[in-house]
């Protein structure tokens, strides 16, 4: 028995397995089409900027444990903490000259240094 496809209960069956099929790309399209409008906002964000200049630059400087302290915490923290280590060596070594040679300030002889020839 042949199906006559212009009955109108084949019309119906048709259009519901139609409209059941691409119910999930119509959902798809409004998701696509959200991601498209989020994309181009952060795009106008870049204004005259070439993103494929600046997006390197941004992996570097993320990427650099220096640079990100920099950005982070400021040019006077990173200083501290690079210099910190190097200040509290120097200070605990003149204590220590100071123990030996308290007299250093003067033209003194001191065992530590070497003695002037004359």
């Amino acid at each position: 028995m042949p199906i006559d496809i212009t009955a109108p209960e084949v019309q119906t069956a048709i259009a519901e397995a139609v409209a059941e099929q691409t119910e999930g790309l119509a959902a798809n399209k409004q998701a696509i089409l959200d991601e498209k409008k989020a994309v181009e906002a952060k795009l106008k964000a870049w204004g005259s900027l070439d993103p494929a200049v600046v997006v390197p630059f941004i992996e570097k400087v993320s990427s650099d444990e220096a640079l990100s302290s920099i950005i982070t915490d400021g040019v006077e923290a990173f200083i501290e903490k690079r210099n910190g280590p190097l200040a509290e060596a120097h200070e605990t070594q003149m204590t220590r000259s100071r123990r030996v040679c308290p007299n250093s300030s003067s033209n003194s002889t001191c065992a530590m240094r070497p003695k002037r020839r004359a």
